[in-house]
C-alpha cells in the first residue's frame, strides 16, 4: 500500500477541519463575508477525503502494483539462491515468455546443473537438467549447448543422437567457444555423425587451440605426427604436445615422454621420457603407467637396457587397478611366468579374463590359450575356441591362425577343413592388410605396443600350444584344394615372418613344400 498517498490527504482534510472550526466561531456579522472561504475549505476537506479513499481502494486491488515476493531480475554473473532455483524451476515449466525472461540464462545453467548432479539435497533429475539446458541454450549460452549436445551424446533423457550431438556443439562453436570448437574438430577427425574430415578437423582444432585450448593443441599434434589432412611433421607435432602438456593436458604429457622415448620429432632423452611419463601417470593417466610398466619391463627406458621388473610390476600394477585392460594383460603374464613374486597362474587367468571383458583381444587370445592348455582354468576346448573368436573379431591374426589349427590338425576335436581353410584366408587377408598399414609407416609412439610384443604367450617357451608343435602328415593338408598354392605360399611366409603369428620355422618349411607339391599339381593338369 502507497501509505504517501494518503498522508498527505489527510494532512490536508485535517487543516481544513480546523479552518473550519475556526471560522464557525466568528461573529455572525462576519458570516456573510467568510462564505466564500468555507465553500473553499469545504471542497478541500471533500476533495482530500476522495483521495484518501481512492488510494485505499487501488492499494487493495489485485495486479496493480508488483508482488514484493516475486524474484527480481539478477545480473548475468549472479547465481540463484536453492530456494530461487526451485522457483525458477517451477516458473520455466510454465514456459511462459515473460517469466523465462526474468531469469538469466546462467541461473538457468545451473539449475540444469543441479538437477544432473543431484547437488543442493535435490533428486537427480535428466529430464529437468535437459529442459533447463535448452533454456539456457535458446538464450545462447554456449556452455547450455555443450551441456544439451553431451546429453544426446550420452543418451541422458533422450535416444542417443550423435548428430544432435554434432549439430549443438557446432552451434556452440560457431557462437565462438573454444571447447566446442575442439569437439567439433573432434567429431570431424573420428567421422562421427559426418564424413571424415581432416582438413576439417585441423580447422576447428586451430580455432580452439588459438584460444589456449589444451586438448585442442595434443589433437594437432596427432595430425601432423600421423600426416592426417596435413604433410607429416614430428617436429610440429612435438611442437605441439609440448605446448599442451605445459598447459596441464596430461594424455598430451604422455605423448611428449614417448616423443623423448623414441627421438620422435626431438633428440631422444630417455631420462626426460621417464619424467613425463610420471608427471602424466601422477596426473592419472592410465597410458603413462602403462608405458612406464612396459617400458621398465623391456628396458627401454635404462641407458643401458636393463630390465627392471620391480618398477615393470609397480606401473602395470596403478594401471591395472585403475582399469587399463593392456596393463592387466600385461601383469597376468608376469604372474604367469613368476615374475611376480612367484607363478600364480589361476590369477593370470582371472586377469586376463578382466582385460577380456574390457576388450583386450591380446588378453581373449591368452585367456582362449589358457582354457585350451587348461592354464590357471579347467582345459576346455569350447571356452578357448569362444575367446579365439573374440579375439579375431578384433582382428587379431593369431587367434585366427589357431582356430585354423584346431580345425585343420583334428587333435583337439574332429577335423574340419573347409573351416580351416576359411579361417586361414581370412588370417593371410587381414595379416597383408595388416603388414601394409604397418610398412606405410609403423608408429612407435603408439601409447600401447606391437602386437608382437604386448604381452601374448608364446608358443616357443612351452607355455602353450605344445599339442600343435608338431605336425602329423597324415592329417595336414589331405583335402587342401589344388587351387589354394597361394594360400598356402602365403601361410608359409606367416609363419617365418614372425609379425602377426609365432615364428615357427617347421610350420613355414611344410607350407612352403605344400605349395610347391600344389603348383606342380596344378601344372600337370
Amino acid at each position: 500500500m502507497n501509505w504517501t498517498g494518503i498522508i498527505i490527504p489527510l494532512f490536508t482534510a485535517i487543516v481544513t477541519i480546523v479552518g473550519l472550526m475556526t471560522q464557525m466561531t466568528k461573529d455572525e456579522k462576519d458570516s456573510k463575508k467568510k462564505r466564500p472561504v468555507k465553500i473553499l475549505l469545504l471542497v478541500l476537506f471533500a476533495a482530500a477525503i476522495g483521495l484518501i479513499i481512492f488510494h485505499i481502494i487501488t492499494s487493495v486491488l489485485p495486479g496493480r502494483e508488483p508482488d514484493p515476493t516475486a524474484a527480481a531480475p539478477v545480473q548475468e554473473t549472479q547465481r540463484p539462491s536453492v530456494g530461487d532455483r526451485a522457483r525458477i524451476q517451477v516458473d520455466a515449466q510454465a514456459h511462459e515468455a515473460s517469466i523465462i525472461d526474468t531469469y538469466t540464462s546462467e541461473q538457468f545453467l545451473e539449475v540444469g546443473r543441479m538437477y544432473e548432479e543431484g547437488a543442493d539435497g535435490t533428486e537427480q533429475d535428466y529430464e529437468k537438467a535437459l529442459e533447463n539446458y535448452l533454456i539456457a541454450a535458446e538464450k545462447d549460452n554456449t556452455d547450455a549447448m555443450l551441456k544439451v549436445g553431451e546429453f544426446f551424446w550420452y543418451g541422458r533423457a533422450v535416444e542417443k543422437d550423435d548428430t544432435q550431438a554434432f549439430l549443438w556443439w557446432e552451434k556452440a562453436a560457431g557462437a565462438g567457444s573454444p571447447e566446442g570448437m575442439y569437439r567439433l574438430g573432434y567429431l570431424y577427425a573420428q567421422g562421427i555423425s559426418t564424413d571424415r574430415n581432416y582438413i576439417f578437423a585441423r580447422k576447428w582444432f586451430e580455432d580452439a587451440a588459438s584460444a589456449g585450448h589444451a586438448a585442442a593443441l595434443r589433437w594437432l599434434g596427432n595430425l601432423y605426427r600421423d600426416g592426417l589432412g596435413v604433410s607429416q611433421d614430428h617436429a610440429k607435432a612435438f611442437g605441439y604436445y609440448l605446448e599442451s602438456a605445459e598447459k596441464g593436458d596430461a594424455p598430451a604429457m604422455n605423448e611428449v615422454g614417448l616423443a623423448y622415448q623414441y627421438g620422435q620429432g626431438c633428440e631422444k632423452d630417455l631420462r626426460r621420457a621417464v619424467a613425463w611419463f610420471t608427471k602424466a601417470a601422477d596426473a592419472g593417466n592410465t597410458s603413462a603407467m602403462f608405458n612406464l610398466g612396459y617400458g621398465y619391463y623391456n628396458g627401454l627406458l635404462t641407458a643401458g637396457g636393463e630390465r627392471d621388473l620391480t618398477a615393470s610390476l609397480k606401473w602395470y600394477q596403478m594401471a591395472a587397478d585403475n582399469g587399463h585392460a593392456d596393463a592387466k594383460n600385461n601383469l597376468a603374464l608376469m604372474y604367469y611366468n613368476g615374475e611376480a613374486a612367484g607363478a600364480d597362474r589361476e590369477k593370470a587367468a582371472a586377469l586376463w579374463e578382466e582385460a577380456a571383458v574390457q576388450g583386450s583381444a591380446t588378453a581373449m587370445d591368452n585367456l582362449a590359450m589358457a582354457f585350451r592348455t587348461g592354464s590357471g582354468v579347467a582345459q576346455d576346448i569350447t571356452a578357448a575356441e569362444f575367446w579365439y573368436e573374440k579375439a579375431a573379431d578384433a582382428g587379431l591374426v593369431r587367434s585366427m591362425v589357431s582356430l585354423a589349427e584346431i580345425c585343420y590338425y583334428g587333435t583337439e576335436r574332429p577335423a574340419d577343413p573347409e573351416k580351416a581353410y576359411a579361417w586361414y584366408r581370412r588370417a593371410v587377408e587381414t595379416g597383408d592388410r595388416s603388414l601394409d598399414a604397418r610398412n606405410a609407416g609403423d608408429d612407435p609412439s603408439a601409447t600401447s605396443a606391437p602386437d608382437d610384443q604386448s604381452g601374448a604367450l608364446d608358443p616357443a617357451d612351452g607355455s602353450g600350444w605344445t599339442q600343435n608343435a608338431n605336425i602329423d602328415p597324415s592329417l595336414s593338408g589331405q583335402d587342401l584344394k589344388q587351387d589354394d598354392a597361394d594360400l598356402a605360399r602365403a601361410l608359409s611366409k606367416l609363419y617365418s615372418d614372425g609379425t602377426l603369428v609365432p615364428k615357427d620355422d617347421e610350420k613355414a618349411a611344410y607350407w612352403a613344400e605344400k605349395a610347391i607339391e600344389l603348383e606342380k599339381q596344378n601344372a600337370a593338369e
